[in-house]
């Protein structure tokens, strides 16, 4: 059977409103998902005007975990999407033929679902069906989140353009009480959902169960009891986002996260009262800005370094992801055992020494706000000694003395910036002239970041996993893996710490690019998986030497992105001399491409952003020099 270009292969599951199978699409020899609307569904306008505005309010999330979608179109009267196959299954599935998930798989997955839910609220877009059943897994295991097919904007009522109600929608063991009402869909609506199926990781039951829809609706407008099997501390998260009011929830999802943070870092003999009582004070949601599509010109505050180290973790040593959250939610149940304490990986091999100095000539310039007297101050790193260099020139090389980077130079001189056959944000295309500076070889390791926690300057990453690794940072396997999930004030931090700062924009793609405006790190040839590798997943800097670019800079198309100085903006055509970007902004440049993004993103002009305060696992980072 075929549809076009697209060879039917099986049928993967039929919805409300079409059937999806796996198909390959022979122009590319890509295994997709190709979503087709129902025959009888077809001849109805109002229906295809539904499935279409589907797509595009899919198309508008570019998110690792969101399924990315590559083509609608329509065939011989027949409508379809073609989209990303992802031949893990789904929650269901591995729930199904796994029983009980392990703990810290269930952080995990909450982790990877509540992000790409939020890329969908940060556009306006509420996905209104999440369950098991459309969290789906790629080949690596990492989580997406799949089926927008009810999905609509904010502002949206209906999709029928006569104004006509299409119902109540969605599964009815995980629909907010609002849902049922008819009243407004707002973000707090899916993260009840979440809740919903983060119990029934958890338990291995529904929270909401009933043969009919009338049942299951009563339940929900029922007060909820958790059982005594869940700590405390996380029943009170767990009821908060599960309150019948959404304005009772937790802002967004970003705090719902922080707050399973927090409880995970707490010690498992805490009292249950005190636990109960530190689980109602959150941050608030309003000191975290909201990524923006295209970012608003605000005032920029002047980043600041904690003067404080991070907190505590329990001393156990478990393998998986945020142990310690698999300690904290299952340790009272005896459903782990807890293994004796170890020293962890940061202090058997990276103490920090004297021989960990700053590369400037001056000390690091002292950004720490006043910390609490109970605290001690980081001491500051003495002067440096670094390797002699004969002469400067394109090959030089140093290795920075405080965390053992290796460092390029990249001579004075003009460049071309930007591309005339990209993306708009990288027009127009100037000559720019920059001064001499270094930069560092490769990205930023584990173990080179362990060392700046160590010596109590930086805080650690936000988790220790990565989604194709139970166990990443702090693990003997990964030292000189990027590190991830940092911030870009936690990038900021570690380049102050060595001496240095982040690149500017100008800085990093002179280093990508050379003088000769080639398109990628080591030339014009697209034959990107020759020099990068394309295995989906993050590999040690320096695996594909091919890849280098005209200075010897390494992994500057793929692996990771990589935080860069600048506040997003469009470019400034008259800034044409050291230039350092818009003086102010929300959302900082990206560099770069990563692993989990596609190829058109690896090219040296590509632009792309993020929130400073965003932790995600496809950004990293490098550090710049001045001679």
């Amino acid at each position: 059977m075929r549809l076009g270009k697209y060879e039917i292969i099986s049928e993967l599951g039929r919805g409300g409103f079409g059937i999806v199978y796996k198909a390959k699409d022979t122009t590319l020899d890509r295994i997709v998902a190709l979503k087709v609307l129902h025959p009888q569904l077809s001849t109805d306008e109002k229906f295809i005007q539904f499935f279409q505005r589907e797509a595009r309010s899919l198309a508008k999330i570019d998110h690792p975990n969101v399924v990315t979608i590559h083509e609608i179109g329509e065939i011989n009267g027949q409508v379809f999407i073609a989209m990303r196959y992802l031949a893990g299954g789904s929650l269901s599935d591995k729930m199904k033929r796994e029983g009980l998930l392990p703990p810290e798989e269930v952080f995990r997955i909450m982790t990877q679902v509540a992000e790409g839910l939020n890329a969908g609220h940060k556009r306006g877009i509420i996905h209104q069906d999440v369950k098991p059943g459309n969290i789906l897994f790629d080949e690596h295991g990492c989580a997406v989140i799949a089926d927008f097919s009810i999905a609509r904007t904010v502002q949206m009522t209906t999709m029928l353009s006569s104004g006509e109600s299409l119902g109540v929608v969605g599964t009815p063991s995980y629909m907010a009480p609002e849902m049922w009402e008819g009243g407004l869909i707002t973000p707090a609506t899916d993260q009840y959902s979440l809740a919903c199926v983060m119990y029934e990781m958890l338990t291995g039951d529904r929270l909401f169960p009933g043969d009919t829809s009338p049942v299951i609706m009563n339940k929900h407008f029922k007060p909820v009891v958790l059982p005594d099997s869940i700590p405390p501390g996380l029943r009170a998260i767990l009821l908060k986002a599960l309150a019948k009011e959404p304005e009772e929830r937790f802002a967004d999802l970003h705090e719902l996260q922080r707050a399973l943070e927090e409880f995970a870092s707490r010690p498992v003999s805490a009292p249950p009262d005190k636990a109960r009582e530190e689980v109602k004070v959150f941050p608030s949601s309003t000191d975290k800005k909201a990524k923006l599509p295209k970012p608003r010109q605000t005032k920029a505050e002047a980043p600041k370094v904690p003067g404080r180290r991070p907190p505590a973790w329990l001393p156990v040593a478990l393998v998986g992801v945020v142990a310690v959250a698999a300690v904290a939610i299952f340790a009272s149940l005896g459903k782990l055992a807890i293994p004796a304490e170890q020293t962890p990986l940061s202090e058997l091999l990276l103490t920090p020494t004297a021989a960990q100095t700053s590369l400037s000539s001056t000390e690091p310039k002292n950004t720490s706000t006043a910390a609490p007297s109970s605290t001690p101050e980081p001491t500051a790193a003495p002067s440096p000694t670094l390797m002699p260099v004969p002469e400067l020139g394109v090959g030089s090389t140093r290795v920075r003395e405080t965390d053992g980077m290796e460092q390029v130079y990249v001579p004075e001189g003009s460049f071309e910036m930007g591309s005339t056959t990209g993306d708009e944000d990288e027009k127009p295309v100037r000559q720019v002239y920059l001064d001499a500076y270094w930069i560092d070889k490769f990205e930023v390791t584990n173990e080179q970041y362990a060392q700046c926690v160590a010596a109590g300057v930086c805080t650690k990453p936000k988790h220790t996993f990565s989604p194709t690794h139970s166990s990443y940072y702090g693990d003997l396997n990964y030292v000189n893996y990027p590190v991830i999930y940092v911030s870009w004030y936690q990038a900021w931090d570690y380049c102050q710490w060595v001496g240095g700062d982040l690149p500017t924009e100008a800085q990093w793609e002179k280093a990508a690019r050379g003088t000769d405006a080639r398109i990628y790190p080591w030339g014009n040839d697209s034959r990107v998986e020759i020099y990068v590798g394309i295995i989906k997943d993050t590999v040690s800097g320096g695996t594909y030497p091919q890849g280098a670019s005209p200075y010897g800079a390494l992994d500057m198309a793929g692996n990771v992105y990589e935080w860069v100085r600048d506040w997003y903006g469009d470019y400034d055509a008259d800034e044409t001399n050291n230039p350092t970007g818009p003086s102010n902004g929300n959302v900082k440049v990206i560099r770069g491409g990563s692993w989990y993004y596609s190829l058109r993103n690896f090219r040296a002009t590509n632009r792309n952003y993020s929130d400073p305060t965003d932790k995600y696992y496809y950004i990293g980072f490098r550090c710049a020099t001045s001679p």
